[in-house]
């Protein structure tokens, strides 16, 4: 007996040494770790593996989410479309990264980060509850925009409203994703990176007719990419090193911030309105004084700070998903460039999700069938 207890003894502490040896080499480097975590417990497809594939749970400190951090995306009422229908591929996009944030055990946030859904007035209540049944959490927010914003295509037309969310001052920062977004590994280690943190604002002016601007701010995301390149993208793969695309970036609510960006909305042809919340963004944090619909150099104070593309990809490939990268901004119904692998793990996903949420329905409330769950 003495002989069966040390021996179970001895395989215990080598698991917890093993353990925390793993943790004590990754600590630092929070994005690659995570990345290389998913790449080891190989949950991409085409790649099982028999055996647990839970993830490692996160210090209880992080648990508690104490700095007040989120994740949020925008949803909007297109004009002549079905409010009602549950099926129509962006608010179904928005369900799949309800389900990848907050519950699958790939992705799932491991610090009780919320998942916050900003909606416009025409979203139906349909659609409002279903999302909150899913563990979102809803926020309607009003239309924003200016008579003399003329989006690129009509579905942008109440993009403006995402601008809404640096009303949140509740929350400390916010790593925002645009609804049409899959995950491919966790992101809670993003807010870890040096590129994450709030920065002084510079002391260059504002421009005539320009609110007074914070003190503060922190406005991160990847730079824009090629359709082909390498992973990760660098160089020549950039398409733009000095434009972001605003539909994956990390920033701090502030109402000064708010302010500021509603003066710019109040000046005609301050930015080129063809993507307007992108283009608006990218003139408040211009950088090098650069902006692209212009030969003009205008410097400004809050130039945007770069991060790594290994957690999110435009324009994704093969390559970046064999590679490691965190999340694809990607159709989950139209995957770029008609990819086999991607429409095979964005079914996967979707169907995941679908049982995912059928079955916790079907073990919540008073649902006829709830005895089968006990």
């Amino acid at each position: 007996m003495f002989l069966r207890l040390l021996v179970a003894f001895s395989v215990i502490t080598f698991f917890t040494v093993s353990a925390l040896i793993a943790v004590h080499q990754t600590k630092g480097n929070t994005g690659k770790a995570a990345l290389r975590l998913v790449a080891d417990r190989q949950w991409l497809p085409g790649f099982s593996q028999a055996g647990d594939t839970s993830p490692p749970v996160a210090p209880e400190s992080q648990q508690k989410n104490p700095e007040r951090l989120a994740y949020a995306t925008f949803l909007n009422y297109v004009n002549g479309t079905n409010p009602d229908n549950l099926e129509e591929g962006y608010f179904v996009a928005t369900r799949i990264l309800a389900y990848q944030l907050l519950h699958a055990p790939e992705t799932k946030t491991l610090r009780g980060i919320p998942f916050l859904v900003l909606v416009t007035p025409g979203i139906s209540q349909a659609k409002r509850d279903r999302l909150t049944e899913d563990g979102a959490t809803v926020i309607v927010v009003e239309n924003l925009s200016a008579d003399w914003i003329k989006p690129g295509k009509g579905r942008w037309g109440k993009v403006m409203a995402k601008l809404r969310a640096w009303e949140l001052t509740e929350y400390s920062r916010i790593l925002f994703l645009d609804g049409d977004t899959i995950l491919a590994a966790p992101l809670d280690g993003i807010f870890d990176e040096p590129e994450a943190q709030l920065i002084p604002t510079l002391d260059e002016p504002p421009r005539d007719g320009e609110a007074p601007l914070p003190s503060r701010y922190l406005l991160a995301a990847p730079p824009e990419v090629l359709g082909r390149h390498k992973f990760p993208p660098e160089g020549k793969d950039i398409s733009n090193p000095d434009y972001f695309n605003a539909g994956f970036f990390l920033f701090a609510p502030s109402h000064d911030m708010f302010q500021y960006y509603l003066s710019l909305l109040a000046l005609p042809g301050r930015f080129d309105s063809i993507y307007p919340e992108q283009n608006l963004l990218n003139y408040a944090h211009r950088r090098h004084g650069f902006l692209p619909w212009t030969t003009e150099r205008v410097n400004g104070s809050m130039p945007w700070t770069t991060l790594s593309s290994s957690w999110n990809i435009q324009r994704p490939t093969a390559n970046d998903f064999k590679g490691g990268v965190a999340s694809l901004h990607d159709k989950w119904w139209n995957p770029h460039g008609g990819i086999d692998e991607f429409r095979r793990y964005y079914a996967e996903i979707h169907w995941k999700m679908v049982g995912f949420f059928q079955a916790h329905n079907r073990c919540t409330g008073s649902h006829p069938d709830r005895s089968r769950c006990k």
